[in-house]
């Protein structure tokens, strides 16, 4: 019997081991075919293949959050020695493992529409890291939908990166919807003024203005807003933003 029970952990941890050789070796091929390719083309390939295919038959119960925490820490090596191309397959792996997960989605889009966005050269290189990032989010969206976070997500990048101030709003409006910090409600602000609807951009600023549960640091950004808004509409100024 205490045979048994010693031999049961030895196979937890020869499993566990495996898994993180051939998922080593799994991240070794991509990176070497991604530096063969990079070498006549001037945009990196995003998946040369799933990572299912190597870990569908391996991961089962319990041994995903490990498997997960064991990745996190080599995409943290990636991440701070700038290599963001191996970072893709990780973020698929995770994602993969734990969708709900909320940082892996938020991070991976991130990592996408900002940093390979910035590393790319070409103005169609950087539309396609861009619109790879927003899709990547909502993915994860499709398994966390009834938190703010990737609704925020998605809504910051549409303001700041893409620019596209509609769908800024859209998203940012869908995430104001479920429990959420201030600062979501200051960008959908700044996205409505960004689109020449300074109405509602003044009655979310006044509403933040009376609500009792807004933070009291952040008062003076808050009335500032309401002061230029209001001016803003009474001038009919017709140039602004």
């Amino acid at each position: 019997m205490h045979f048994k029970e010693e031999i049961l952990p030895m196979k937890k941890i020869y499993f566990l081991c495996s898994l993180f050789l051939i998922f080593n070796m799994q991240i070794r091929v991509q990176s070497h075919l991604d530096d063969i390719k990079a070498e006549h083309e001037s945009l990196r390939s995003t998946y040369l293949f799933q990572p299912t295919e190597v870990l569908n038959t391996l991961i089962a119960g319990g041994f995903r959050g490990v498997a997960v925490d064991l990745l996190w820490v080599r995409l943290d090596d990636y991440s701070h020695e700038g290599q963001w191309y191996k970072l893709l397959p990780i973020f698929k792996t995770v994602t993969f493992l734990q969708p709900n997960f909320i940082v892996g989605w938020s991070v991976g889009g991130w990592h996408m529409a900002f940093n390979l966005y910035y590393q790319a050269k070409k103005p169609e290189e950087k539309r396609e890291w861009l619109k790879k990032g927003l899709n990547f989010l909502k993915e994860g969206l499709i398994h966390n939908s009834r938190q703010y976070e990737l609704y925020f997500e998605l809504g910051w990048t549409y303001f700041f990166k893409a620019k596209d101030y509609p769908n800024a709003i859209r998203y940012l409006k869908h995430g104001a919807q479920f429990p959420h910090p201030q600062f979501v409600d200051h960008v959908l602000a700044h996205a409505y003024e960004m689109n020449h609807q300074l109405r509602e951009a003044l009655t979310l600023w006044e509403n933040l203005q009376k609500s009792p549960t807004h933070a009291k640091r952040m008062e003076p950004v808050v009335n500032r807003q309401v002061i230029k808004l209001r001016k803003e509409l009474s001038s009919g100024s017709k140039d602004f933003p």
